[in-house]
């Protein structure tokens, strides 16, 4: 009995670090795609966070920030989440000289405790500053939500130039199937047959980034066009 007590404890443990593994090697593997394809750099993450409503949350603006600097020095009075994304600030405030409203900073305060307590980033008291750097739990959340998050940028003046994917992804795949259709929607795209979805702005990064996490590259088709019949619709969709 107790040799198969402890037979039972050995696979568990062994199932156990090899899921650790696999979900470290796909933790890189995602780092290392979303650095290939341009997603990871300064002017990327900080485009995605004054454009997507979805992430410009006080918690997730400072995760980037540390990501993005590595350390930031803060104020213990008055932080200023807004110093590690450079331009991040005049584009939340249209008056330069606008100021962050006294009311935020225990906002501000609370969300940095919070960031702290769930290990996510650590801080060291220098003065009246104190130094923030983002732990490596932080970092794998971060990754991970930046591709969960990732979405087209509108161009100002759209190029009259479609972006169409089809994929016919087989019925042993049809879990990937799924993830990626829904994939497509929260990037921006429309669904305008079955398997097609459509888009009027460059979005190769996004794409390539998506297809090669999770393996599809030899089930979908890019296509770039001038002209689709069903053009008003889409047109109607895109506001454009």
């Amino acid at each position: 009995m107790r040799m198969h007590t402890k037979l039972k404890y050995k696979k568990l443990m062994t199932a156990q670090k090899s899921k650790t593994d696999k979900a470290q090697i796909n933790q890189i593997n995602l780092e290392k795609i979303l650095t290939e394809k341009g997603l990871l750099t300064k002017e990327s993450i900080l485009n995605d966070v004054i454009n997507n409503q979805a992430i410009r949350q006080t918690g997730k603006i400072i995760l980037a920030a540390v990501f993005i600097s590595g350390a930031i020095a803060l104020s213990i009075a008055a932080p200023n989440i807004f110093s590690g994304l450079g331009g991040l600030r005049k584009s939340f405030f249209k008056n330069k000289k606008s100021k962050i409203k006294k009311s935020d900073w225990q906002k501000i305060r609370m969300n940095l405790y919070n960031l702290k307590n769930n290990k996510l980033i650590k801080w060291s008291e220098s003065g009246d500053k104190i130094i923030l750097k983002i732990t490596p739990k932080g970092r794998r959340l971060f990754i991970k939500k930046r591709m969960r998050d990732l979405k087209i940028k509108k161009q100002q003046k759209w190029d009259r130039l479609w972006r169409i994917v089809m994929f016919d992804i087989p019925n042993n795949l049809g879990i990937k199937r799924d993830i990626f259709r829904q994939k497509l929607k929260n990037l921006g795209f429309y669904q305008f047959q079955k398997s097609a979805y459509i888009i009027p702005y460059p979005c190769q990064q996004e794409l390539e980034a998506t297809l090669e996490y999770y393996n599809l590259y030899d089930y979908v088709t890019y296509i770039e066009a001038t002209h689709i019949s069903g053009e008003q619709k889409c047109q109607r969709y895109f506001g454009l």
